[in-house]
């Protein structure tokens, strides 16, 4: 699952493009599963732990 505006594959951090990460992160927890978080770059690996986090 990828985050985007809609009209490429963007690969955004969790926050920005169409997804709604708190939704999902929702639908997640109740789930014994492991998430794996992928990023283009540690700054955006970064942003979206801060955000699925709530920070």
């Amino acid at each position: 699952m990828q985050s985007n505006h809609g009209t490429k594959d963007e690969h955004l951090p969790a926050g920005q493009g169409t997804v709604d990460w708190k939704k999902v992160c929702h639908a997640l927890q109740h789930l014994d599963a492991r998430f794996i978080l992928e990023s283009r770059s540690i700054e955006e690996g970064k942003t979206s732990l801060g955000y699925i986090r709530g920070d």
